[in-house]
């Protein structure tokens, strides 16, 4: 084997376990949930809707944030989505309606409908969060476990700090969703977005 060929190998060698121990940690800070259940609000982002049926992912999503409100009927619940391409209604009115179906009562729920993307989630929700508490409140993230780390990093880019509960992912999506992640880590350190 050349020199230059054994090289190369172990750049790209280097760059697999980078990578991997990367997702891997990626999805380990996603899996531990830190809400402490007395927060006063959970903003729950969006994800891509079907027509007007929720994703698996959004699912899964509405299901933990059901959960959260089982341990802490108090909490208000944010849900984040505007409305995008192929999507009949706005992602906000999908979750609205999914929990409303789960048993949650409508007037624990917010809807915040003109966010396109993960930092739009947060910054609109925080909008309407301080018109309703006046920057005095506790608050708890809910996604999907590889969407947590990111979430985090937006919130504390914005000023305010939540905590998190993660929506399970199911096997089978987990290696397209952690590689786009990773680049969505590496896109959010270089716009900030």
């Amino acid at each position: 084997m050349r020199k230059e060929t054994k090289i190369v190998l172990c750049i790209v060698i280097s760059i697999l376990i980078f990578s991997s121990a990367t997702l891997i940690s990626i999805g380990l800070y996603g899996k531990n949930d830190n809400a402490t259940f007395d927060e006063d609000v959970v903003i729950v982002l969006g994800c891509a809707v079907k027509g007007t049926k929720v994703s698996n992912h959004l699912a899964n999503r509405l299901d933990a944030a059901f959960e959260y409100h089982t341990k802490n009927p108090n909490a208000l619940i944010v849900v984040s989505g505007g409305q995008g391409p192929n999507e009949d209604i706005t992602e906000a009115l999908a979750m609205e309606t999914y929990l409303v179906n789960k048993g949650t009562p409508i007037g624990k729920i917010i809807k915040e409908e003109a966010s396109t993307s993960t930092y739009e989630n947060l910054l609109y929700s925080q909008n309407i969060l301080k018109n309703i508490f006046n920057d005095s409140y506790k608050a708890a993230i809910i996604t999907n476990d590889f969407h947590i780390y990111r979430s985090q990093l937006i919130a504390k880019k914005l000023g305010f700090s939540a905590t998190h509960y993660h929506a399970d992912t199911e096997p089978i999506y987990m290696p397209y969703n952690y590689s786009r992640e990773a680049l969505s880590i590496i896109k959010f350190f270089i716009t900030g977005k």
